[in-house]
């Protein structure tokens, strides 16, 4: 049995995905579409979720059939969710090695090849997989689904590109729909994003500038200390308290400052600072959107009041809410940025 695999993130399905996705119904039995970023929230960079883009590449399998008469059962497609784990590329692997060959009913008799093309450094993955066969193929459309995101934000505040001709009539259809709640919060962080980067344009060094934070993930009885964040970027989502380092703080400070103005957690201030376990830098340049952000995190755990409660906290500041919430709801939820693989990455082992 021959299997086919095509990775990606399909932010939206566009027409570069169509001519793929018809190579693989031509020469393959089984084809597997991992679909990455199946934890992420809705954001510029990921505005889709994993059942909208799911219901996309199903709808392609089936128009492509339809329109080259040819059959194609629908247990010959698998579209499978794959989680990002920034900081830990193993563990993405194991996940997508995994979830093939748990669906696979003879993986003795499958003949795996993972199809794709080498766009630029982010396609690092596709050799990734040793196990597999790697086959190239061609960019028959010369489409970017970049700077269809952009011209999606774009139109809709100044006028401008038509994204239209470059995805299927039914992902066109589902993106004029952009009277959504979540599609105004996606809007407005992408006006913060062009704001920010025509703010600092004259900016002398643009290759040297990133803006530094400082973030606060506060434990107690194995739950963790989240705010909902009140303005764009990121508005109604959940995050670790935190926010920028000002010109004379220390990353600490900047830290501690941040979760009693964001949280007003009924803790005294020197028990907080005296509870730190652990701290640790997060540089990776795509972890947020913008402006790249270095934050330094703090692990700070604490215990419950004298009546065995979790201390009191209010949202405040940025924040329009604070809860604690318990750690293992906390790390599966689609959090800001790279929020719960920082969580994951001090709580991994508890």
């Amino acid at each position: 049995m021959k299997v086919g695999i095509f990775i990606g993130r399909f932010q939206p399905v566009h027409n570069g995905h169509l001519s793929v996705f018809s190579y693989l119904q031509d020469r393959f039995d089984r084809v597997f579409i991992l679909l990455g970023s199946a934890n992420r929230r809705r954001s510029v960079k990921n505005p889709f979720t994993f059942s909208e883009r799911e219901h996309w590449i199903r709808t392609a399998f089936t128009e492509l059939a339809v329109k080259k008469n040819i059959s194609f059962p629908t247990d010959r497609l698998s579209v499978v969710p794959i989680n990002d784990y920034m900081y830990n590329d193993t563990k993405w692997e194991v996940e997508c090695f995994y979830q093939i060959h748990a669906l696979l009913d003879d993986e003795e008799d499958a003949d795996i090849t993972l199809v794709g093309y080498e766009k630029d450094a982010s396609s690092y993955y596709l050799h990734s997989f040793p196990q597999w066969r790697f086959e190239a193929v061609e960019k028959v459309v010369n489409v970017d689904a970049t700077d269809i995101r952009t011209c999606w934000f774009a139109s809709a505040l100044e006028s401008l590109g038509d994204y239209r001709t470059l995805v299927p009539p039914y992902v066109a259809d589902a993106m004029l729909g952009n009277d959504a709640p979540h599609f105004a919060n996606l809007l407005a962080e992408y006006r913060y994003y062009s704001e920010e980067q025509a703010r600092f344009a004259s900016y002398p060094y643009p290759d040297t500038l990133k803006f530094l934070c400082a973030d606060t993930i506060l434990l107690c009885k194995g739950h963790v200390l989240l705010v909902q964040r009140k303005y764009a970027p990121g508005k109604d989502c959940w995050a670790l308290p935190g926010g920028f380092v000002q010109r004379d703080e220390t990353f600490e400070q900047a830290a501690l400052r941040e979760l009693f103005e964001e949280t007003r957690v009924k803790v005294p201030a020197r028990v907080v600072a005296g509870s730190i376990k652990a701290r640790q830098m997060f540089d990776d340049p795509r972890r947020s959107l913008g402006i790249p952000r270095v934050t330094m995190a703090f692990l700070i755990e604490i215990a419950a009041d004298a009546d065995g409660r979790l201390p009191k906290v209010k949202g405040s500041d940025d924040a329009q809410d604070a809860r604690w919430i318990p750690l293992a709801r906390a790390r599966a939820m689609a959090l800001y940025d790279d929020h719960g693989d920082i969580i994951d990455f001090f709580t991994g082992s508890l």
